[in-house]
């Protein structure tokens, strides 16, 4: 039995996530008059949405 949300539903949700991202990064810098701060800070997020699900770091604090 599988608990929580399926691993597909997840991906779709963290692709979207990340492409939301994207579009907040390129207003961020075709509005702000000093958008690093904003971009460095969306770059992390993303960043770490990246590291989390794709490259599976999530798994290594899961018990087995």
């Amino acid at each position: 039995m599988m608990h929580g949300p399926s691993p597909f539903r997840v991906g779709v949700i963290v692709f979207a996530g990340l492409l939301g991202l994207t579009a907040l990064e390129i207003t961020a810098a075709n509005v702000l008059a000093r958008p690093v701060l904003a971009l460095m800070i969306l770059g992390v997020v993303k960043a770490g949405l990246i590291l989390w699900f794709y490259m599976h770091l999530r798994q290594l604090w899961q018990e087995e």
